[in-house]
């Protein structure tokens, strides 16, 4: 079953947050931070950003959203701020399972123009991604790729 048949598209909106930081955000989710996380190649820059469950915000702006964080993710984005590949997410442990990593990536590669390339997959992963949808790019790869 692919994703799009169990998660609705809920496409992301960049917001720019200042001192060269940003965030996506839909309905369900925010991903905040967008800083450097190790190295990638002259043509994309590799950021991190915190995961954050709107439904697990607390109501009062003054508390502390701590509560809310579920994870990470780490992206590939171009020159021009666009989302083209994923090399690492993390869900905290009690939030795994819970089918929010699948729509996370959904909500990504909807948010993506052409598609995400996925970077790195660990064997300890391998089903989650063949369960996402991932073409590999070959049949030993760490490395595939989810079309729109």
């Amino acid at each position: 079953m692919k994703l799009e048949q169990i998660f609705e598209m809920a496409a992301m909106q960049k917001q720019n947050l200042g001192f060269g930081m940003s965030q996506y955000s839909n309905d369900n989710y925010i991903l905040s931070g967008g800083y450097r996380s190790g190295s990638s190649d002259s043509k994309s820059t590799r950021l991190k950003y915190d995961i954050y469950d709107i439904k697990l915000l607390p109501e009062d702006e003054n508390a502390d959203p701590s509560e809310a964080k579920i994870g990470f993710v780490e992206l590939f984005v171009d020159h021009d701020g666009e989302i083209i590949g994923l090399v690492n997410i993390e869900l905290l442990p009690k939030f795994r399972t819970s089918g929010r990593g699948r729509q996370i990536v959904q909500d990504i590669v909807d948010t993506s123009k052409n598609g995400l390339n996925i970077h790195d997959i660990q064997k300890s992963a391998k089903k989650f991604w063949d369960n996402v949808g991932v073409k590999y790019n070959s049949k030993h790869a760490t490395d595939g790729r989810i079309e729109k």
